[in-house]
């Protein structure tokens, strides 16, 4: 997979695997990311062992994995690597596991031992990767952290092969809070009721920056460069958040998982907390950056 990459790219002695950019965008917002991402590194994977995500959300590693059908492919904003890992399990794809965390990718190094997955510190919107030469990215939680999520998305089509896939998962900026704000605040206080003794709740680092983003705006976002195969939500009813230890919430959420995806968002029209993408790279790009004239 190396010889993808461009020579601003070089490859790290400390650990094997691993390559960075030579040059990493300074702006305020990119940085402040990579602090926050630094931070949490070590316990990100434990939020995956909630009842809420293992429920709710465990079946869409699997459903972005299984569009992937072999060659290249770069998992952008990698994070721990849960992704990466999945792609390079099929046996058919080899991954560049792409974060500006180096904390993380050090996670997602450990995690992807022994498989086809190489390591790239890099931001998403400079990739050290040559053009047309992925057969497909896929990009979980990553744009909305973006301040301009549109010069990532660019360079997705820039790398990308004409029809290379586009993978995304995102927050969904339609999604109504506000109709389960009353129940998770019911909840907490039940919940903290039920106990024998006072608990303190765990302080959280928050994300320095979060735009999430709507089906219709990303549709936009991508028209120029990519022909959308679907574009969806997810997670409506499972999106629900209770706190860790309630009664019964190991079964509400997967009854609640088992309802979005037969009916429920069908009924709602993309009101799901999460925006679920898959398009293609148009051959549009290159000809008209070719020609120089505007796609």
């Amino acid at each position: 997979m190396e010889h993808i990459l461009k020579p601003t790219a070089a490859a790290q002695t400390d650990l094997p695997r691993l390559w960075e950019a030579r040059r990493l965008p300074e702006d305020p917002a990119a940085l402040a990311d990579e602090r926050y991402h630094d931070i949490v590194a070590e316990t990100y994977d434990d939020w995956e062992g909630t009842p809420w995500m293992a429920h709710a959300e465990a079946w869409i590693v699997p459903w972005m994995v299984g569009h992937v059908r072999g060659g290249i492919a770069v998992d952008l904003g990698t994070g721990t690597g849960r992704i990466a890992q999945a792609l390079a399990e099929t046996g058919s794809v080899e991954v560049i596991a792409v974060d500006r965390s180096r904390r993380m990718l050090q996670a997602a190094l450990t995690k992807t031992k022994g498989l086809p997955v190489l390591a790239l510190r890099a931001d998403a919107a400079e990739l050290p990767i040559l053009d047309a030469t992925v057969d497909a990215v896929t990009c979980s939680g990553v744009l909305h952290h973006m301040e301009d999520p549109r010069r990532a998305i660019n360079e997705v089509a820039r790398v990308l092969r004409p029809g290379g896939l586009f993978v995304i998962r995102e927050p969904n900026a339609d999604y109504p809070a506000e109709w389960f704000a009353p129940l998770e605040r019911m909840a907490k206080t039940a919940h903290r009721r039920r106990l024998a003794s006072p608990t303190t709740e765990k302080c959280e680092v928050s994300a320095p920056s979060e735009h999430p983003v709507s089906p219709a705006l990303l549709r936009d976002w991508l028209s120029t460069m990519f022909v959308p195969e679907s574009i969806g939500s997810a997670k409506l009813l499972a999106s629900l958040s209770l706190p860790v230890g309630t009664r019964g919430e190991h079964l509400y959420y997967r009854l609640a998982n088992l309802a979005d995806r037969a009916c429920v968002l069908r009924l709602l029209r993309g009101r799901g907390s999460l925006v679920l993408v898959v398009a293609r790279r148009t051959e549009r790009m290159l000809t008209h950056r070719a020609t120089g004239r505007r796609a």
